[in-house]
């Protein structure tokens, strides 16, 4: 700790001991040749296309996006005794493309992001010996030291080496990031070392804009930094001058208190101190609200026997029996879970009620309605206790005949350290033997169950990975592949591995004939498309599993453990980016959907566990991706916890981790459903940083802290969206709570609230005005133990969202055929102002207690034009109440006179009911709550004459309107039209020059007419454009142009995935000359056809090919 105070001071004395110095090379971008540099000799040069850009932070900017190989170099700087790296920097659309995208390159001196990291690798001489040091800055704190940091805006950079003293540091933003004293001496540069930025490396080019870059040939001090980068943020060149340095930022901050359960201590290293249970905590939950109906179960892998005390202080076996039965039931009534009747089938101790087997049986027998479950542990088999010789099992057993075992054609054994491969061509004689175990330990739990069992996972872990080079070492591996047709050795080692599981789950059907089986951790992460793992194939194993609603499905597991590592993997702990991969074998294997293992993490101190609002986010990204249910998993890995060794971890800390897969789950249940109505779309990423050969199923919305999955359901035009903003630290201020995710999908533009804890979306696009709605607005970003006990309800979500069912109407009014949608200050609501198409009717919400409680009902709604509408509601049988007077035209809560309505629930499920008392009636949300001090902006009842302030109807285009064909005209909302040339339609098309009006009556009988407008009819003269082309290409996008036509009405343009067929289609005013098309494919072939339309004239279509950039 006294070494880096002291290499700070380092960095800051150079402030009162360095004079200001000049760079030896300056480039500002802002000279008429912009590459020519403002102070130096050379000019920049590029192996690629570059582009100048214009309005950044000082004048001009270089952008470079991420194509291979491109490279800008500039003047080379001679140095010895130091060097200064200085620039302005922001991050393009693509930046996080790439595993480590280089900042810049001086020699052998270079700087780098690598997620979630900023690495700064020098290398200098003492001596004759070479000092290489990587400085490594974790960006997982707050402000700069977080990475949230940079994904906005331009920032200045500074990299300083000072090879006397030993002193490298980073500055940004005008203060010192980090800074490390390493051995001093000089500078270890070739001949020529020029200042270089972007990189050869596929996986190191970067998406970037640079200006006022600036090499100096020694460290400048950080008083000059700063008066740099106040030069900067004035939009000044740099005056090389000093300034007062400012305190440093605080760049480490305290965790949030309120992501941890009552009573926690910051600090702690345990969750012994947290007020309540893990049973009264589950009980206090508010529990999810689900649509029109239930989700799959749940599998609950947390250790049930843990969960309820077991190894705790003071807590006996048969207490923790108790309680952990208690909590088994809570989870499977309330918590849509199967019920765990036995943790692990080696234990049989069902007569004894006062042990977990005992006591789980004893309450499933209590309660067959609930869905039963099982785990196997086949490492834990013991096949001496039937009579057969081994004592573990034996797919694990080393004492088997030679032809068991992986061997060459010389009869060598292929070796896994000191250990034998069993061969996936083994023979299945000896294997039999451990199916015979299973089939007895499955009879102990059939003789006491007087239930059925609906599913049983086995935890595996008893075969290992092989490479596929020692696969195809074995003759007999070789021969089984030839006899079988499998090119791949990994599909032999995956049917191999089938078979051995085929054994167990005939074995088990003897004795449960429909019980379902599954594994743990058959995914499509096999090597598939060139990536190197050592996985069976999942084409083949797959079929072990048999998920009773999604069959051979996927089981991955996604364990990311710790903040920083959702989007990637540390070891064995996968995040997001291995589960893409994976996903792309699945689905191309056609599972639509799959039930992954998860766990946000598992160490004793939750302060290093991912926190509860991050985990549901990434949960609801993760279902939105075709997660339909989950294997909730918690670990306590220790060998013993028997005293004086100390407990497991307390689940007071770690219960929230039952409840968030079933708030994500409900949350998309909303919009997903298993009638395969929907598909996942593809993504506009790269599903892999150096192989990019499949889909990343994940949308560009801002930054890549912000994950973005989209379904779109078949019949068009209506997505599906979840959408959650990720962070690298649970600090506070590592990153905000919420943001604005911007994405583009099929040429269409949504902005979208993304919020830590997730946003789960359905946007329909297919009537005439944008219509968006959320599903999970009441979800918190604190422990589900502090959440609110109030219950808002927007009035849309009585079910699952169907186009046309019902008239949900989102303001500001957007018109679907746009291409660009901000939604994220909208209202969206129900109205009945069409109310020929759409009749008041009921509407139910279904939710739970888990109390009993007295619970108060405020109402938002509005009436339409000022006349009395309003509401009745109603409890499941106790009584109704209702509003018949609100008159206020803007949006209100409302109440019964003085008093709120009420009614007195008791615990467990109920049903709302909900009915606009009128027409005029528009409702936005109601709130069911036990607060009686809540202040709203309530409205006041009222009455109103309804033809008071009658609204002047408009046609749209209003004045003179001039066409060579013909003209439609729209008039405003009402009920009913009468327009002057007697038509009775809302819109009128005319190619007869005239004057025309219309009457328009509204929702209350009132007439009015609008003021004229006028119709010219010319002539008509339309022809095709002569040029058409595709002007700029890239990776992800192209520029299209073509001539611009006076007379053209508009121009349609579709461009078609020559190789998937897919295309999107957009009409254009015949003023546009071209347009950029996004949410291409690398490396693809696309067909652009345009189609010129002069009034109900066709002029021709017009043809092109283009391939867009790999």
């Amino acid at each position: 700790m006294r070494k880096i105070l002291l290499t700070g001071l380092l960095c800051l004395v150079a402030f009162l001991v360095c004079a200001q110095v000049s760079p030896q090379a300056y480039y500002t971008f802002d000279l008429s040749n912009p590459l020519t540099p403002t102070i130096g000799t050379t000019n920049l040069t590029s192996t690629g296309t570059y582009v100048i850009g214009t309005g950044g932070e000082v004048g001009k900017y270089l952008s470079m996006n991420n194509t291979t190989s491109k490279l800008v170099t500039g003047q080379s700087v001679p140095t010895s005794t130091g060097f200064t790296v200085e620039f302005l920097w922001k991050a393009d659309y693509d930046f996080y493309d790439n595993r480590d995208p280089v900042l810049f390159t001086f020699g052998n001196q270079n700087a780098r992001f690598n997620y979630p990291n900023i690495l700064f690798y020098t290398s200098s001489k003492n001596g004759t010996t070479i000092v290489n040091d990587n400085m490594t800055i974790a960006l997982q704190g707050s402000d700069r030291a977080s990475w949230y940091y940079y994904t906005k805006g331009w920032h200045h950079f500074v990299f300083t080496l000072n090879t006397s003293t030993g002193v490298k540091c980073i500055y940004v933003d005008g203060v010192l990031l980090s800074s490390k004293t390493i051995s001093s001496g000089t500078i270890n540069q070739p001949s020529s070392n020029p200042i270089t930025f972007g990189s050869n490396t596929t996986y190191s080019k970067a998406a970037l804009y640079v200006d006022e870059v600036a090499v100096y040939n020694q460290a400048i001090s950080a008083g000059q930094v700063q008066s740099d980068y106040k030069n900067s943020i004035a939009g000044q060149h740099y005056t090389f001058s000093t300034a007062t340095v400012p305190s440093a930022p605080v760049l480490a901050t305290a965790l949030d208190v309120t992501e941890f359960p009552l009573g926690y201590v910051l600090g702690s290293t345990t969750s012994n101190g947290c007020t309540n249970s893990a049973l009264t905590q589950l009980k206090n939950y508010t529990p999810p609200r689900w649509g029109d109906k239930v989700s799959p179960p749940n599998f609950d892998w947390m250790g049930i026997n843990y969960v309820g005390g077991y190894f705790q202080p003071g807590y006996s076996d048969a207490m923790a029996a108790e309680t952990s039965a208690a909590i088994n039931y809570e989870m499977a009534k309330y918590w849509n879970y199967y019920f765990m009747v036995q943790p692990n089938l080696n234990n049989t101790q069902y007569s004894d009620t006062t042990k977990f087997a005992g006591k789980y049986v004893a309450v499933a027998n209590r309660n067959k309605g609930l869905k039963m479950s099982a785990i196997s542990f086949q490492s834990q088999f013991k096949p001496s206790s039937l009579g057969f010789l081994s004592t573990v099992p034996y797919v694990q057993n080393q004492s088997l005949q030679p032809n068991y075992y992986l061997r060459t054609s010389t009869g060598s054994y292929i070796l896994n350290g000191s250990k034998y491969y069993l061969s996936p061509a083994a023979p299945l004689d000896s294997i039999k033997n451990d199916a015979s175990y299973f089939r007895m330990k499955m009879s102990s739990l059939k003789s006491y169950l007087t239930d059925t069992l609906d599913i049983v996972n086995e935890n595996d872990e008893v075969l290992p990975m092989i490479d596929s080079t020692k696969l195809r070492q074995d003759p007999a591996v070789l021969a089984r592949m030839t006899s079988l047709g499998f090119g791949n050795a990994n599909w032999q080692l995956g049917y191999g591995y089938y078979l051995f599981s085929k054994l167990l789950i005939d074995s088990m059907h003897t004795v449960f004939s429909g019980t379902a089986y599954t594994q743990y951790r058959i995914d499509g992460q096999d090597g598939t498309n060139g990536r190197n793992f050592y996985e069976p194939a999942f084409a083949q194993r797959k079929k072990i599993n048999s998920d009773p609603n999604f069959g051979q499905c996927s089981t991955y597991d996604l364990y990311p453990r710790w903040p920083y590592n959702w989007r990637y993997n540390i070891s064995a702990f996968r995040g997001w980016q291995p589960m893409v991969e994976a996903r792309n074998t699945e689905i191309a294997n056609g599972n639509r959907y799959y039930t992954p293992f998860i766990s946000p993490g598992y160490d004793v101190n939750e302060e290093k566990n991912i926190r509860p609002a991050q985990w549901l986010g990434l949960l609801k990204a993760t279902a939105l991706m075709g997660a339909r249910s989950f294997y909730t998993a918690y670990f306590n890995e220790a060998s013993s916890y028997m005293p004086p060794n100390p407990p497991p971890a307390d689940p007071k800390g770690y219960a929230w981790q039952i409840a968030m897969p079933i708030y994500a789950q409900s949350a998309t249940g909303f919009v997903m459903s298993n009638t395969n109505n929907d598909s996942l779309l593809t993504g506009d990423m790269p599903d892999d940083y150096v192989k990019n050969t499949g889909y990343s199923y994940t949308y560009y919305s801002g930054n890549n802290e912000i994950l973005t999955v989209v379904r779109e359901k078949l019949t068009g035009s209506l997505y599906n969206i979840a959408t959650t903003l990720q962070r690298q630290s649970n600090q506070i201020g590592s990153s905000p709570v919420q943001d604005t995710a911007v994405i583009t999908v099929h040429g269409k533009q949504m902005s979208l609230l993304t919020r830590r804890q997730g946003s789960v979306y359905a946007v329909d696009l297919s009537k005439d005005t944008a219509v968006v709605v959320q599903y999970d607005g009441w979800h918190e970003a604190t422990h589900p133990e502090r959440w609110s006990k109030s219950m808002y309800f927007e009035a849309e979500n009585y079910g699952t969202y169907v186009s046309g069912a019902k008239d949900v109407r989102t303001t500001p009014y957007q018109p679907s055929s746009g291409s660009t949608f901000n939604f994220t200050n909208t209202t969206t609501y129900l109205t009945y102002r069409d109310s020929t198409t759409y009749s008041r009717d009921t509407l139910s919400y279904k939710f739970s207690t888990r109390t009993d409680t007295t619970l108060y009902l405020w109402v938002r709604c509005r009436s339409i034009n000022g006349r009395t509408a309003g509401f009745a509601a109603r409890m499941d049988n106790l009584g109704s109440w209702s509003q018949t007077n609100v008159v206020d035209t803007t949006w209100k809560w409302y109440r019964i006179g003085t008093d709120t309505m009420l009614w007195r629930v008791t615990a467990g499920d109920h049903t709302f009911k909900l009915i606009a008392s009128s027409a005029r009636t528009e409702i936005d949300q109601f709130l069911l709550t036990p607060d009686t001090t809540i202040v709203l902006p309530e409205g006041v009842p009222g009455t109103v004459n309804p033809c008071s302030a009658v609204v002047t109807p408009t046609i749209s285009p209003s004045g003179t309107v001039s066409t060579c064909t013909s003209a439609t005209l729209t008039s405003s909302s009402g009920i009913s039209y009468l327009w002057s040339n007697s038509a009775t339609t809302q819109a009128i098309t005319v190619s007869t020059a005239g004057s025309y009006t219309v009457t328009v009556t509204d929702i209350n009988g009132c007439t009015a007419t609008s003021v004229p407008t006028t119709v010219t009819i010319t002539t008509c003269d339309c022809v095709s454009p002569n040029t058409f082309a595709a002007t700029n290409i890239w990776r992800y996008s192209a520029r299209l142009d073509w001539q611009r036509l006076t007379n053209a009405s508009y121009f349609t343009l579709k461009v078609t995935d020559t190789k998937s067929g897919a295309y999107q289609q957009k009409v254009w005013d015949g003023t546009t000359t071209g347009v950029k098309v996004g949410s291409l494919y690398p490396g693809r072939t696309y067909k652009a056809e345009l189609t010129t339309q002069c009034g109900t004239a066709t002029a021709g279509t017009l043809t092109i090919f283009f391939v867009t950039n790999k």
